[in-house]
Formats: structure tokens, sequence, C-alpha cells
């Protein structure tokens, strides 16, 4: 992220600069979605943890690099896991899958679910739902912990069966690309949320058309839905 353009322009920046700009760019689109925000940058108290389970997938879309994007640590920059680790050190326990030992428990659980980067009709899909394999650490944690957290990657809006019913809030952090720290400032409580939906989510493959239908007709959340920290609606309600 060394440089932008704008317009066949190319505009130099500072790396320093241009990555905290990509940072402050993550926080502002994580959009808040379910009740109100368990506060993770609240003093824990001793013995407080955290579980944390990302399913690998990258942050960055379809023409990042290459034409389909590329998985693995292919650009510089901050991944979520490291921006939360290093906040939290050992407080956090980390498993790609959610295979956490049995008796484990912690007063929060963050599972993160990714699309595969794509770009044009290559990632076209016709029912909208994130992979088996994204969805199956959700229920696994879910016993483990006091307060689930959900948090989407995605170019889209994709289906929420599986995730709305488990999970005690939903962030739906887009692909914030190289600097994950932007949405660890969210979940941290060091910057409030202020994103909300650019497009209605629908609530099945066929409710993505919108034409001719109402705000919540066939939606999950309507156009322009969002919470802050709190709960406090940011927009419309939800559907």
């Amino acid at each position: 992220m060394g440089a932008m353009a704008l317009h066949g322009t190319q505009l130099t920046e500072p790396r320093s600069t241009s990555r905290g700009s990509g940072r402050a760019a993550a926080a502002w689109a994580a959009g808040l979605g379910g009740g109100s925000w368990p506060a993770l940058a609240v003093q824990p108290t001793d013995g407080w943890r955290e579980l944390w389970v990302f399913r690998r997938s990258g942050p960055s879309g379809g023409w990042t690099l290459t034409w389909q994007g590329q998985k693995g640590d292919v650009t510089a920059g901050t991944t979520l896991r490291v921006a939360m680790v290093e906040a939290l050190g050992d407080r956090l326990t980390f498993h790609a899958a959610g295979g956490f030992p049995e008796g484990t428990h912690a007063d929060v659980g963050i599972v993160v679910v990714a699309e595969p980067p794509y770009a044009e009709g290559v990632g076209d899909s016709a029912d909208l739902r994130l992979a088996p394999a994204q969805l199956a650490p959700i229920e696994k944690v879910r016993p483990l912990v006091d307060t689930l957290i959900v948090v989407v990657l995605s170019g889209r809006p994709v289906l929420l069966d599986g995730i709305l019913d488990q999970a005690d809030a939903v962030v739906a952090a887009w692909l914030p690309g190289t600097e994950n720290a932007g949405t660890a400032d969210v979940l941290l409580g060091a910057q409030p949320f202020t994103g909300t939906t650019p497009y209605t989510w629908p609530r099945t493959a066929a409710d993505a058309s919108r034409f001719d239908k109402a705000a919540c007709e066939g939606a999950v959340f309507p156009f322009g839905y969002g919470l802050d920290a709190s709960g406090g609606l940011l927009g419309p309600a939800a559907c």
C-alpha cells in the first residue's frame, strides 16, 4: 500500500501514512449487527480469556496482486490475528478450526469466517452461502464461551444462516485488505463502530435482487443498517 491511483494518475504517499490510512478505512467500514458490543477493551479481570478461530482465507479480494487474488502472506501489512495477539497477549487462545480441548471455557469467542478471493464471473455465486468448513467452528465454539462474536470477511452480503442464530454480535468487516489492525481497533473498542450496510442484506439468494421490493421485504438488514458499540441504531432498524 505504498501508492494510490486516481483516474489513472499515480499519487505516491509515504508507506507509513498510506498504511495508517488503510487502517483507519478498515475501522470506518466495519459494521456491527446483533446486540450491544461486549467491550473487549475494558480492563479484563484475572483469568479473563478469549478464544479465537480464523478459517484461513484472504482479507483482500480479487485484483490484489493477481486477477483472482492470492492466499497467504503475499503482502506487507498487519493480519487480524497479529493485531489481536499484540493487544491481548496470552489472554487469547487460537485454533484454526475451533478444536479446543474438552472443558475449555472463555469469556469471549471470536470466529472469523470468509469468502475466498475472487474477481468478475469467477466469483459468481448462485446461493451466496459461505462454505460449510467456514461455518463449522461456530457450532464448536458457541458452547465454550459466554459471548460469541462472528466476523464476516466478504466482498458482498452473504447469507447469515448458521450465524445470526448463534452469535451475540456479527461484524461485517468486508475486505479490510492489508491493514487488519483497523478491524482489531473496533473489536477492541479503540475505535467506534460507524459502518452501515451499503446494500440491503438479503435473507435468501433470491432476495438479493431488490427491484420493486420494500426495504425489509426478504431482507435481514435494510440499506443503511448498523449499530454503535452500545447497541444504538446508526440507521433504520433490522428487519
